[in-house]
């Protein structure tokens, strides 16, 4: 005859094994729906439109002037990669951020608009960028650019990052970091550390 607390013991492990079992089934679960929902946010131009104009909804609410500029920073960073410092605002000068990347130095200027912006800002940024021999240089805002600012920036080399395309970018980090979570619970090592980037 078995003993009572060899059994108690057993019982107690398939209960475990039935509650990790159930974890792991909820967890591929929840991850696909995840997946489904980012895929969903990320599908159409109105969907962005939205989630920017919330977002900025959201930053006029909280008055904090850095919050915009530290968001914009995280989305780069997981971008593009690479390091970045915060100019002082006294010495910005048209650029507030310094995004060192594997490519070389790229000059970030940040302008939270709720009007299409013209050309002065790239003009400012490019100035800056020949003067300190940087790599690249982009202007980002929350809103949109005018067209004559889209064509002047092309012809200068200098990147536009509106609203939509800002949202874009977010969206893709939070499908990277929904797929690096799918692949750690479908992995057959679960005890072992995936490294997943923050935004």
């Amino acid at each position: 005859m078995i003993p009572t607390e060899w059994m108690v013991t057993a019982g107690a492990i398939f209960v475990l094994v039935i509650a990790l079992v159930q974890l792991i089934r909820r967890s591929r679960q929840l991850s696909a729906l995840q997946s489904v929902q980012v895929n969903y946010l990320g599908s159409t131009k109105e969907i962005k439109e939205t989630l920017i104009y919330a977002f900025r909804e959201r930053l006029h609410e909280e008055k904090n002037p850095q919050h915009f500029p530290r968001f914009v920073a995280g989305v780069l960073a997981t971008r593009f990669g690479g390091t970045l410092s915060f100019t002082p605002p006294e010495k910005g000068l048209g650029v507030d951020i310094y995004h060192r990347r594997p490519e070389g130095m790229y000059l970030v200027c940040i302008k939270q608009s709720n009007e299409p912006l013209d050309f002065e800002s790239i003009a400012i940024v490019h100035s800056q960028m020949v003067k300190e021999k940087a790599a690249g240089a982009c202007v980002i805002t929350g809103g949109s650019f005018t067209n004559s600012a889209k064509s002047y920036a092309e012809d200068v080399g200098i990147e536009w990052i509106d609203g939509c395309l800002l949202m874009e970018y977010w969206l893709q980090n939070v499908t990277t970091q929904a797929e690096a979570w799918d692949a750690y619970m479908k992995s057959d090592v679960l005890g072992k550390d995936l490294r997943i980037q923050e935004g």
